[in-house]
């Protein structure tokens, strides 16, 4: 692989890791505003049996879906940010 595609695939891992960084951010100050547990509190202080059904879903079905839209669109979005196409 020559210096330029070596570049390009780093730049797209770089891409992704701060894409879904951003995106986790924003979902997790999304919960935290919609009154949710995330993961930290899980892994931290309540345990998970604790928590309310719509916080169990939460963290269950919508946290996953969105962190697996969010690399969607960052997937859709990819030429054209990193190769310009």
């Amino acid at each position: 692989m020559n210096k330029s595609k070596t570049m390009k695939k780093l730049l797209e891992i770089l891409y992704f890791g701060y894409g879904v960084l951003i995106f986790a951010v924003i979902i997790n100050l999304l919960g935290k505003y919609l009154g949710q547990k995330s993961w930290y509190d899980v892994f931290g202080p309540i345990n998970f049996l604790d928590l309310n059904l719509f916080n169990m879903f939460w963290l269950i079905v919508i946290y996953p879906f969105l962190l697996g839209a969010s690399v969607y669109i960052l997937n859709k979005y990819k030429a054209r940010i990193i190769y310009g196409k």
